[in-house]
């Protein structure tokens, strides 16, 4: 299975891009492929050609503005060429910004499932609800994370923690030269930290800190460690001045580009992260890795790494008195270093390595990318789940692009779903509505045929035959509903089938015109529907059917906008089951293959509720002027071949 990674970098600037080179590092070969996409050179685009990826360098600036469509196409075109070139099956997007919008329209585009890759805490409401309606699965790197996405069922969230690899980063001898250079005067405590000079690291707190220790321990040292470094940075030209505000430039050492994190790590008698909002804390499993004690905040991904007073301690988050009285109980109490040292170093090879991480991420690989089940349209077994909840998966097929539910409720639970609970509002307080909505319904078939013989599949409580019946048609129905047979006939007097349409008795080329309105989705088998309709009209008959349409995307944008959250395909908690979900494109295959000809699609604006009918109507109206049918629903008219042809 070939995988296409997509990061904004071909650099290494921090923990996101180190936790690729380890997934690229432990990744499964003989089972994936990896591909790597990056924008310009660097040392991650280095290191994975090093590793034996095939690497892409997208010679493309930062995408400040995902709008700017000249350049969001060019990008577009070009992952998607990445993607047939390489029979890619799987996008996992390690970016944030406007390279993973591109990403995630690039694979919906290729028909692909994809994977977005979530490492930060920050959000914007309203591209993240876009980037987790385009994204198959979003992973997040802790369940701090998942307050960003709140509004997203956290079914399609995987929570994948970072892992750290424990055979390169272990205990050494803490007295190396490196540590005696954080020392000359002989001083025996280094407290250090590292990661990137950037203002979320909260590198002030642990400055002030620095200040409260020394008062009583005089003889400490304190480290920020720098994976970048840059005299020109602004933090770091900040917190330079605030250590010599403080006096304690002496006692403060600034690194920068630290390669060798290992070495560094195992240099500090005591490790500390004071970043207030840390999403996970990749310097934080590399130093318990290293069996270092260690002090965070009490908050984000820290709190889901280390068990406090166990494997590390927590404090109050912005609290620099409390970082400096467990930094100075810690330099007090020796064994209680070591202790938790050896704790740390436990959880980190129990739930932190990333031969963990990767192993999930792995199976999560498996599970979007296939799903062996058989197609009810084109009969292709390679299907990909859209969502999945509950007792059902939703999938689309790859082949043909039909989405439908798996696995299929029984027979007798599809009849029991329509009993009278279910049709009530229909013959009482839906009444009025529903003779309008089948009066218009009536008009429009009998613009195609005047009279005759018409049947009905999935009738339901039949008004609608009743109204045919009284224009003058000789009218049958067909329901799988006991009670809607049952009131057809002792209300209408109405010739019904209780069944599957496919095990009745009609005679063959016997109706003038069928009518599936809202009940195709319904059925398990719509193929087989379809041919018996076909079998049973006279040639030149009529078949107009209406069924809810997949690409409603105008209903989805209102929905979004109420609601701040993507609509789901499917529900169990819905009243009705549609087990099958059709476009434009699928219903009309569906048909052809079925033998109709003349196929006309547009939207079904005759709804029952109003507030549907209004959205209906404006879906209408960009139908009209556009062709574009985005409506929640769509009405197809066919016929079966005369047979003159």
């Amino acid at each position: 299975m070939n995988i296409l990674y997509i990061s904004y970098t071909g650099k290494i600037l921090g923990g996101g891009e180190i936790s690729l080179i380890n997934l690229l590092e432990k990744l499964d070969r003989t089972n994936f492929t990896p591909f790597l996409l990056v924008i310009g050179e660097g040392e991650l685009e280095k290191t994975a050609r090093a590793l034996g990826v095939k690497v892409f360098i997208l010679d493309y600036r930062k995408i400040k503005n995902p709008l700017n469509l000249i350049h969001s196409l060019r990008v577009i075109k070009i992952i998607i060429q990445i993607i047939k070139d390489n029979n890619i099956a799987i996008v996992h997007c390690n970016s944030t910004g406007g390279l993973t919008l591109m990403s995630g329209i690039a694979a919906r585009v290729c028909g692909i499932p994809s994977i977005w890759h979530v490492r930060a805490v920050e959000r914007d409401i309203v591209i993240d609800s876009i980037l987790t309606g385009l994204f198959t699965k979003i992973i997040v790197i802790s369940k701090a994370v998942i307050k960003r996405l709140f509004w997203l069922h956290t079914k399609k969230i995987e929570v994948v923690h970072n892992g750290v690899n424990i055979e390169r980063f272990m205990p050494l001898e803490a007295m190396g030269p490196l540590h005696k250079s954080f020392i000359p005067d002989g001083s025996n405590i280094v407290i250090g930290t590292i990661g990137r000079y950037n203002p979320v690291k909260g590198y002030e707190y642990f400055l002030s800190a620095a200040c409260e220790v020394l008062k009583t321990v005089p003889y400490a040292r304190f480290v920020i460690a720098g994976i970048d470094y840059d005299e020109k940075n602004h933090y770091l030209v900040k917190l330079k001045r605030q250590a010599n505000r403080l006096g304690i430039e002496d006692k403060v050492v600034f690194t920068g580009n630290c390669s060798d994190v290992n070495a560094m790590t195992n240099a500090f008698d005591i490790c500390a992260s004071t970043s207030p909002n840390e999403p996970f804390g990749r310097n934080i499993i590399e130093a318990m890795a290293c069996a270092k004690p260690f002090i965070a905040f009490d908050a984000g991904g820290p709190r889901e790494i280390i068990e406090n007073g166990i494997s590390g301690i927590l404090v109050e988050p912005k609290n620099s008195h409390a970082l400096a009285q467990a930094a100075v109980e810690l330099i007090s109490k020796p064994s209680l270093r070591a202790t938790l040292g050896e704790n740390a170093r436990k959880r980190v090879e129990n739930f932190f390595t990333i031969e963990m991480a990767t192993k999930k991420i792995e199976l999560l690989y498996k599970q979007i990318s296939s799903f062996d089940v058989e197609c009810g349209l084109c009969t292709s077994h390679e299907t990909v789940i859209m969502e999945e909840g509950g007792r059902y998966k939703v999938l689309k097929c790859r082949g043909c692009g039909l989405v439908f539910i798996w696995p299929h409720p029984s027979a007798q639970k599809l009849a029991a779903e329509y009993d009278y609970a279910y049709y009530a509002p229909w013959i009482t307080t839906q009444a009025a509505w529903r003779e309008k909505m089948w009066h218009r319904r009536l008009e429009k078939v009998e613009k195609s045929k005047k009279s005759g013989n018409l049947l009905d599949i999935g009738c339901g409580a039949p008004v609608f035959l009743d109204l045919a019946q009284k224009h003058g048609w000789q009218v049958w129905g067909c329901d799988i509903s006991q009670y809607a047979v049952k009131y057809g006939k002792e209300k209408y007097g109405i010739n019904i089938f209780c069944g599957e349409i496919e095990n009745s008795s009609f005679k063959e080329s016997f109706f003038d015109a069928v009518t599936m309105w809202h009940s195709l989705e319904h059925t398990t088998n719509p193929m087989t529907k379809l041919k018996e309709v076909m079998i049973l009209l006279k040639p030149g008959g009529v078949f107009i059917l209406a069924v809810p349409n997949l690409n409603n995307y105008l209903y989805r944008i209102v929905y979004i906008l109420l609601k701040f959250k993507k609509p789901p395909i499917f529900s169990e908690n819905t009243s009705e089951i549609h087990l099958y979900h059709f476009s434009p494109q699928t219903i009309t295959r569906a048909l052809t293959d079925a033998g109709f000809v003349n196929i006309t699609i547009k939207p079904d604006i005759e709804r029952a509720y109003r507030l549907e009918r209004v959205l209906d109507i404006c879906a209408g109206w960009i139908f009209n002027l556009t062709r574009i049918n985005i409506g929640n629903a769509i009405e197809i008219h066919c016929k079966k071949p005369d047979k003159r042809l």
